[in-house]
């Protein structure tokens, strides 16, 4: 491998996981991917995600719970919640996505009665305050 002193870019780090009969993954920084397995592994969407930007960049690794999905970016230490209730318009929550302190690398997320919980490698475990509404902002 050449080291050429630039950051890592692309998609490395990020996964994939399932969500109904689709695959789902970041296919871009601003759009979610749905790729229909038996298919030969062909992307069958890429869908803009509203919400995206600077603040909340889509990456990492997808957790799809229900109607929610959770991004974990270990690079940028973000977790980023969407919200995939319609799938043709999804949409990034704010008020559940979370950006740690430099140094802290989140891993795949895990949703439990309704909260998120976050490993946080050597920082510990970080989790929601319980919310009424899964896709409560």
């Amino acid at each position: 491998m050449v080291r050429t002193g630039r950051p890592v870019t692309g998609c490395q780090l990020d996964g994939i996981d399932r969500f109904g009969d689709v695959l789902l993954s970041a296919a871009d920084s601003r759009c979610c991917g749905f790729t229909d397995p038996r298919a030969d592994g062909k992307e069958l969407k890429k869908v803009p995600v509203s919400g995206c930007g600077d603040r909340f960049p889509l990456g990492g690794i997808p957790t799809a719970d229900g109607v929610l999905a959770a991004f974990a970016d270990r690079r940028g230490g973000r977790v980023v919640t969407v919200d995939l209730s319609d799938p043709e318009h999804p949409a990034v929550l704010p008020g559940r996505s979370y950006c740690f302190p430099p140094g802290f690398s989140c891993e795949r997320v895990e949703f439990y009665e309704n909260r998120m919980y976050i490993p946080m490698a050597n920082a510990g475990l970080f989790f929601e305050e319980k919310v009424s509404d899964r896709t409560d902002a």
